[in-house]
């Protein structure tokens, strides 16, 4: 079983999901699954991501459902999951080299600790991609105490 599951929500993205999944490819790490919820496409997303299964070096799967909206197909895609920890990557993102490694090490670091439900890293735009890795002053708080 993988640590991580990637949930990527897709509705007729077809043309942007070859970005990710190279960038899925590229990961240091890969003690993850990639899950794809399509959310009712009627552009080429089966055709692309059945193109992708073979070519991959970590599992991945593609479920489909009638159209409802990200949130539908987030929540679609939770009885589907069987790993530790979830990560929503969307369709037209990419991971960094060291993202799932980065997102290992603060799970060990931190697993241990009772009171930990989530683990948040920084994000930049789209055309540099998603930066996992925490600030320099790390920290962990509580939902009260960031108010």
């Amino acid at each position: 079983m993988a640590l991580v599951t990637v949930i990527t929500p897709t509705y007729n993205r077809g043309y942007s999901l070859g970005r990710l999944f190279d960038s899925l490819q590229c990961q240091s790490s890969k003690n993850f699954e990639w899950l794809i919820v399509d959310d009712g496409s009627t552009d080429d997303t089966a055709t692309r991501v059945r193109e992708f299964i073979p070519l991959a070096d970590f599992p991945v799967r593609y479920l489909q459902k009638a159209n409802g909206g990200k949130h539908t197909a987030l929540n679609y895609a939770m009885p589907y999951v069987d790993s530790v920890l979830t990560f929503i990557v969307d369709s037209d993102d990419t991971v960094l080299p060291k993202g799932i490694e980065t997102i290992e090490h603060y799970y060990h670091k931190y697993c241990h600790e009772e009171n930990i439900g989530v683990y948040a890293f920084l994000r930049t735009t789209i055309s540099r991609g998603v930066v996992l890795r925490m600030p320099r002053d790390e920290y962990v708080g509580t939902y009260v105490g960031e108010r």
